[in-house]
């Protein structure tokens, strides 16, 4: 930029920071009759922020989602571990070892996988569930 174009810039700065802070000092009524006063359409003006608001919230939540996505796909990539080919067994004692080392899902544990009743493809997706969470690793050690 040229000594001109700065200059310029920085006259828009300090009258962009002077009208701020003249609308700052303002109160909603006098800022609302200001408004009315040159004929501008209130109606039309508070939809139009309203509608720029919406999609500023739903950019950053659908941004905040891709990388949640992102950060889910990358994990999942690195435990796609295939817990069907353990024995039941094996199962079982992972199991076991969760319920020890956890006491709030002990009781739930014991009622139902640690005791049998659940069949292999339910104890499967809790093992896998636990991998998910990240509360045992690819091999069903507790972390």
């Amino acid at each position: 930029m040229t000594e001109i174009q700065n200059h310029d810039q920085e006259k828009l700065m300090r009258l962009a920071e002077s009208l701020a802070s003249d609308l700052n000092e303002m109160s909603d009524d006098e800022i609302l009759a200001e408004a009315k006063e040159n004929g501008e359409d209130i109606d039309a003006i508070a939809s139009h922020v309203s509608a720029l608001i919406s999609n500023v919230i739903h950019e950053a939540g659908a941004g905040r989602l891709a990388a949640a996505r992102k950060a889910y796909d990358e994990r999942q990539a690195r435990h796609s571990v295939d817990v069907s080919g353990w024995s039941l067994d094996k199962k079982r004692m992972i199991l076991n070892q969760v319920a020890k080392n956890d006491n709030s899902s002990q009781q739930n544990l014991t009622l139902a996988a640690r005791s049998g009743e659940d069949s292999e493809a339910d104890i499967d997706s809790l093992l896998q569930d636990l991998m998910d969470i990240g509360a045992i690793d690819d091999e069903g050690n507790p972390v």
